[in-house]
């Protein structure tokens, strides 16, 4: 087949169609939304960190993904790569102040009309229905990113709340974001975030466990503590 070269930017057509020019209000409306509600959280890094499970692929099993993601967390996270480059952009147009817009998932669940809108533009040059597609993909994820952030704070506060009932002695507020900083904690985070020893983290560690804040899961030589709710909340994705 020929290969199929698209037209350089920008483009000789005219897109600003009162189609798209609605929905790039409605688009940049959710946009604004997301960027107030991810404020809520104070922390940010917890988004950051926690929502690069947004890119994960679907996996039935539980250890592929903590692996996957435990990789990326030790060689620190690019953010040039391109699993997030479709946010990159956002960021520096300042229509987000974080990165923690991710529209892999959307298109996954939408594949067959990306294929479409894909084969439009090469067909007959049919770009406003690609651009419609794009700017629906970022008002859809923007507003189930911006319930997925309240949900985040919520559970934030009902962790809290169980710890200090029944774990008052293991309470902190640094214990309380390192346990939502990744879907996942290691006693090495709990050495480094709180300045104990590891016999220490290890202790606190099994505590939450027996009030099923996380959950252990060994892997390999190494054992992980997951935040049960929090992980399965990303993985839905709300």
């Amino acid at each position: 087949m020929k290969e199929f070269i698209p037209q350089k930017l920008p483009l000789k057509i005219d897109i600003e169609t009162k189609e798209i020019l609605k929905k790039v209000i409605s688009a940049n409306r959710e946009l604004a939304m997301l960027n107030g509600i991810s404020k809520i959280i104070p922390n940010q890094n917890i988004l950051i960190n926690s929502l690069v499970l947004q890119e994960a692929k679907d996996s039935s099993a539980i250890e592929n993904i903590i692996t996957t993601h435990d990789e990326v967390y030790q060689g620190a996270i690019d953010i040039n790569t391109g699993r997030i480059i479709n946010i990159l952009y956002l960021v520096q147009k300042e229509l987000l102040d974080l990165p923690i817009l991710y529209l892999s998932r959307y298109i996954i669940q939408n594949k067959s009309g990306y294929y479409q809108v894909l084969q439009g533009v090469q067909n007959s040059s049919d770009w406003n229905a690609l651009i419609l597609y794009m700017l629906d993909g970022v008002e859809q994820t923007a507003k189930e990113t911006s319930l997925l952030i309240e949900n985040i704070q919520k559970l934030m506060i009902d962790t809290k709340q169980q710890i200090k009932e029944k774990l008052p002695k293991v309470y902190s507020k640094d214990l309380i974001e390192i346990l939502f900083s990744h879907p996942y904690t290691k006693i090495d985070f709990l050495v480094d975030g709180l300045g104990i020893t590891r016999q220490t983290a290890s202790k606190y560690l099994k505590e939450l466990e027996t009030i099923d804040i996380v959950e252990s899961i060994q892997i390999k030589n190494s054992k992980f503590f997951v935040n049960r709710e929090l992980f399965a909340m990303l993985r839905k994705g709300a």
